[in-house]
């Protein structure tokens, strides 16, 4: 059974119970729509993203940016499509600008519910003019969620890498690669169960699998053969076993097994670290997860914001389970300020 057949079956479920409850929100159908893009399914993408465009401008900034990539990904067949289109453009950059200058003025850097994730999505929707007058804030913020306390890639330092890499910030990128490997290589095995690694330990939003999507799929050699030979490495990896075999463990995105998979797509330093039987297993506990998926979890898919709907139910762990072998970049990672590593995904131009 190929990863990808599980999420369309979870797929199929939100169609009919988006079909029998007669229409959903703007956000609930950019998530499906986003799900049906990357099961190939254009037709049914499409026709959800002008239903959702159709009800007029989204009400958050993550729906509004979800909507744009989606508009340029799936639209173009109707005569109606090119409006559609720049009028997605316009909402997402009204919308994020009006974020990130309240981020901004409270003080909030967070990479995934403040000024960092919001200025990721405002980069990828902005001119160069707009580029221009906000890079400094960005490489700010960027300096800021540097000197956090936490070693996890959202809510601490590892996350200003994708921020650097973003503005193409090379030699400060390097730098401050270093300076979380050094991190890292500072930890002991005792810090899975400290805190010092975040929530767990052994997720994509803290700890080693999130340290090494923020380092990259280009990480120097040096630093990468650090990471491997890290204190904390070992007992990581077998924390990982534990929990694959644990039936009672976390299967989403962010604090779960999902995110573990995912950062193997997004990472190859990962990818590499975790043992071929590991992932094999830890497919199949997904597999297991969506095919389990019953009425009360397309409640939660219908009732979330997006961003929760993404990160902590059923349609993040079936788009975790699909990019496992979707040769595109998985660029909507972008609306949970997560890229594909590189700066080809956020702020590419198309």
């Amino acid at each position: 059974m190929s990863d990808p057949q599980a999420a369309g079956r979870l797929l199929a479920k939100l169609v009919v119970e988006l079909r029998e409850r007669g229409g959903a929100p703007a956000a609930t159908l950019a998530g499906i729509a986003l799900l049906a893009q990357r099961l190939h399914r254009r037709p049914l993408a499409a026709g959800l993203t002008r239903v959702a465009l159709g009800a007029g401008p989204a009400a958050d900034d993550r729906t509004a940016w979800l909507l744009h990539r989606l508009a340029r990904e799936c639209l173009g067949d109707e005569p109606d499509d090119p409006r559609l289109v720049a009028a997605a453009h316009r909402n997402a950059v009204a919308a994020l600008r009006a974020q990130y200058r309240s981020d901004l003025e409270a003080g909030n850097v967070d990479l995934i519910n403040g000024a960092g994730g919001v200025g990721m999505r405002l980069w990828d929707v902005a001119d160069d003019e707009l580029r221009g007058s906000m890079a400094a804030s960005l490489a700010d913020v960027a300096r800021r969620i540097a000197a956090q306390r936490s070693n996890g890639l959202y809510h601490g330092r590892p996350g200003n890498l994708l921020l650097r890499r973003m503005l193409a910030d090379v030699a400060d990128e390097q730098a401050a690669a270093t300076t979380v490997v050094g991190d890292l290589l500072r930890l002991t095995p005792a810090a899975l169960d400290t805190g010092e690694l975040g929530v767990g330990g052994v997720t994509l939003c803290s700890g080693l699998p999130g340290t090494a999507v923020a380092l990259g799929p280009d990480v120097d050699a040096a630093l990468a053969v650090s990471v491997t030979q890290a204190p904390v490495t070992t007992p990581t990896l077998a924390r990982l076993a534990t929990l694959v075999a644990d039936p009672a463990s976390d299967e989403t995105l962010c604090h779960g097994l999902a995110g573990v998979a995912l950062a193997a797509r997004l990472a190859p330093l990962w990818a590499g670290l975790v043992p071929d039987d590991l992932r094999v297993r830890l497919t199949a506990r997904l597999v297991a997860y969506l095919d389990r998926t019953d009425d009360g979890g397309l409640n939660a898919v219908f009732g979330m914001p997006l961003a929760h709907a993404l990160l902590s139910g059923p349609l993040g762990v079936a788009l975790a389970l699909v990019e496992a072998t979707e040769p595109t970049p998985p660029w909507w990672g972008a609306v949970l300020s997560l890229g594909d590593g590189t700066a080809t995904v956020v702020g590419a131009r198309g």
